[in-house]
């Protein structure tokens, strides 16, 4: 069958994650629950929906919603031509177990591709943000204490070709912020319940599939990246001090068609590496972190201590240039000085 998206989260509360797959091809059936196990998730569904009108799944995004401590599940749908239009639903969580049928189906229906859930007005419940896509307006439904609005609180003010969402707080001001995958992507950052537009991405390119936030350069802020269907490009936006690149700081061109991405520590090294997945004869590639060198640690295993000190002040004075830390050609007081200060800021 299609799988437009998939999810993963403890639903049943039985400490094993539990895989939710968001399915196309119009049927009432377009969502599934895969429960884990101390072996793995099953590979039989344990729970199906059944919706009042058949549904395209496009994507979903886990969240508690009702805030009752457990997570329920929103899904953004399409239909087919000639009826290409569909509601979001959200199915509650009730102590472990999803209602089969939606408890909310929005008032407005359309091409829905991109769910990401945050609190983004600051009163303590989850919001979800619907990316749509061509003649309507991705938004935010907002919740009113455990219940979503059944139309959008806000929307970014144009309908263009948004596919897939994702929220961070950008410029770290206290705000969530939103960003959605398009012709361009843009991300729009809040201010106490103002947006306005803080970045798109300048290239040529188009058909943004999916989009996501992440901290890939271990400075403390999130950064952008998003891969494309139409063109199979993969771009990462670094984001420095809430500023984020308008060109991408990393890319990869693959020849199949660009479908999802996800980050993960594979190879357990402390930095997340990079999947990618494709509609072609390569259908998932792995990306590993490179982390950047730590200079100070002369002796390379992998820990700032005092013999890493040692190290220096033989190397320093033995007349080696490995000791030059400031790169000048000379070993002086102000290479000591630069040893001193990477050493007291540690490795990432």
């Amino acid at each position: 069958m299609h799988t437009g998206d998939v999810q993963v989260g403890d639903l049943n509360g039985d400490s094993f994650l539990d895989v939710v797959t968001i399915h196309g091809g119009v049927s009432s059936q377009s969502v599934r629950v895969y429960y884990g196990t101390a072996s793995g998730p099953a590979t039989t569904a344990g729970w199906v929906s059944a919706t009042p009108v058949a549904a395209w799944g496009t994507a979903g995004g886990l969240g508690d919603i009702d805030g009752d401590g457990d997570l329920d599940l929103v899904t953004s749908n399409q239909g087919v031509s000639p009826d290409p239009y569909r509601p979001n639903f959200m199915f509650r969580n009730n102590a472990g177990v999803l209602t089969s049928a939606p408890v909310w189906t929005s008032a407005d229906a359309g091409v829905q591709n991109g769910v990401a859930i945050g609190d983004f007005n600051n009163d303590g419940w989850a919001d979800v943000a619907i990316a749509k896509w061509v003649n309507f307006e991705s938004g935010i439904y907002y919740n009113n204490a455990g219940t979503l609005s059944s139309l959008p609180g806000w929307t970014v003010g144009h309908s263009e070709t948004d596919k897939g969402a994702a929220v961070a707080d950008f410029d770290d001001n206290g705000f969530l912020d939103i960003a959605f995958g398009g012709d361009p992507s843009r991300a729009y950052g809040q201010d106490n319940g103002v947006f306005t537009q803080i970045w798109a991405n300048t290239d040529p390119f188009s058909g943004a599939q999916e989009i996501r936030t992440h901290d890939v350069d271990h400075d403390g802020d999130l950064d952008i990246a998003e891969i494309h269907f139409s063109t199979g490009r993969c771009h990462i936006y670094l984001n420095n001090a809430g500023v984020i690149s308008t060109s991408p700081d990393w890319t990869y061109d693959a020849s199949e068609v660009g479908n999802t991405l996800a980050f993960g520590d594979i190879d357990g090294d402390g930095w997340d590496d990079l999947v990618t997945g494709y509609s072609g004869d390569v259908c998932i590639r792995v990306f590993y972190a490179i982390p950047p060198e730590c200079l100070p640690d002369l002796t390379d295993d992998g820990e700032l201590n005092f013999f890493d000190v040692l190290e220096f002040l033989s190397l320093f004075d033995a007349g080696d240039a490995q000791a030059d830390f400031t790169n000048d050609g000379q070993l002086d007081f102000f290479d000591v000085l630069e040893f001193l200060q990477l050493f007291a800021d540690g490795c990432p």
